[in-house]
């Protein structure tokens, strides 16, 4: 079999998770090559996930908690997650992991270069970089953002946007066997606004102010956030703030194009990968890489490695979407009235789009009612005018056949 050459974009979670489980398990001679600015060695971000067993070893994890915790005007509520667990991985640990275990491998090698372009002409898919073009057979993009598919459905675009601190206590405050997932007590602002506390110790934890709109704060807005719910809610003690971090992840129903062109493939973000409800990555990232390695093994092409037997779940995603997007206070009502209604384990396990239609149902029956109504009333309002405009421009391209009003409405509505 003749030589492949696989080019990686990106030295991030998904372009090191992808690249190992190549080097793992092509069975063909294979060089893999990794281009980024840098080769990521600490700290940049933290990654969470519940699963039932890690997708890693359980030396980088950060910490493990089989409690979580929900928080509203109307007090706490904590459960066991059983069977799953919720964990935290640092991504300086996770990264230098990935470069020991990737440096084992000849065939694997890092260009230390800015990407400006990948495309793909009649000699194959490159990269141009800073230090030249680099070809290979398959591009593996997760840096270049990627294209969509027209949808019959309305498309959202918000952010999930926060800074954490990492602090400590100058005495015990803070219960680690304790994931506090979402705390609302903070104030709205006709947005949906809440708090992430994840303790390691008794007196260290990451507090994360988190939020979900189309706008950023200002670095100043996210601190005082923080500064004012620790004194509200850990009243007469000290905290030194060992870090900071902050970041956006995109919360968004488009379906992104798999391949940018016939051998430049979309990963990571750019791919899909991102739960466009919870931002949550890490563990999809992960499922993502082995499929790919395993498809292109096969000489197969990627297709949607991350969908669902059931479209339902998109259709979920969309209609929480159009609420946080149009009514972004009523977020909060809607995941108390989630977490309140439902023991953890469901909700985690919907979230992982492994739910039963009964298990669904018996949610959704504890969920207030007009959101809900008022979104699914838009969205089917705006495919029934998006499948009208299609036929009548359809028709409207016959030579001889007329514009008329309706179709004019039509357009004016989808504007």
């Amino acid at each position: 079999m003749d030589k492949q050459k696989y080019i990686i974009a990106g030295g991030g979670c998904s372009g090191l998770s992808v690249a190992l489980q190549l080097a793992q398990n092509l069975n063909c001679p294979t060089e893999i090559v990794i281009i980024d600015q840098e080769k990521k060695l600490d700290n940049d971000r933290t990654w969470c996930f519940w699963s039932s067993a890690p997708p890693c070893p359980s030396h980088l994890l950060h910490h493990t908690w089989k409690t979580m915790s929900f928080a509203d005007q109307h007090g706490v509520v904590a459960q066991s997650i059983a069977p799953y667990a919720y964990y935290m991985v640092r991504s300086s640990k996770w990264y230098n992991y990935m470069w020991t275990q990737l440096e084992q491998y000849e065939q694997v090698s890092f260009m230390e270069a800015t990407i400006h372009q990948i495309d793909e002409d009649e000699q194959g898919p490159y990269v141009r970089t800073n230090q030249g073009v680099i070809r290979g057979n398959y591009v593996l993009n997760s840096v270049q953002p990627a294209t969509t598919q027209e949808s019959h459905w309305p498309t959202y675009q918000l952010w999930q946007h926060f800074t954490g601190w990492w602090v400590e206590a100058e005495q015990d405050v803070f219960d680690p066997k304790d994931a506090r997932l979402m705390d609302f007590r903070v104030e709205q602002k006709g947005e949906s606004r809440f708090m992430y506390v994840l303790p390691y110790s008794p007196r260290k934890a990451l507090v994360e102010f988190t939020v979900f709109s189309k706008k950023l704060l200002s670095p100043e807005e996210y601190d005082q956030e923080i500064a004012s719910y620790l004194d509200k809610y850990y009243p007469q003690t000290s905290f030194t703030v060992a870090e900071k971090e902050s970041g956006k992840i995109p919360m968004s129903n488009r379906k992104f194009n798999r391949y940018q062109h016939p051998h430049v493939l979309n990963i990571g973000t750019v791919g899909g990968a991102v739960k466009p409800t919870t931002g949550y990555a890490f563990l999809r990232i992960q499922n993502e890489a082995k499929q790919i390695a395993q498809k292109l093994q096969q000489g197969r092409r990627v297709t949607n490695v991350l969908s669902t037997s059931a479209a339902r779940f998109p259709f979920y995603d969309s209609l929480l979407l159009h609420i946080l997007t149009h009514w972004g206070e009523q977020g909060a009502g809607i995941f108390s009235a989630l977490f309140r209604a439902n023991p953890m384990r469901r909700i985690l396990t919907f979230l992982n789009e492994k739910s039963t239609i009964w298990q669904e149902a018996r949610i959704f029956t504890r969920l207030p009612y007009g959101p809900f109504l008022r979104a699914l009333a838009i969205q089917l309002r705006y495919r029934g005018m998006r499948s009208l405009s299609a036929l009548l421009k359809k028709w409207s391209a016959t030579p001889g056949t007329p514009i008329d009003a309706d179709h004019q409405i039509a357009q004016q509505e989808l504007r």
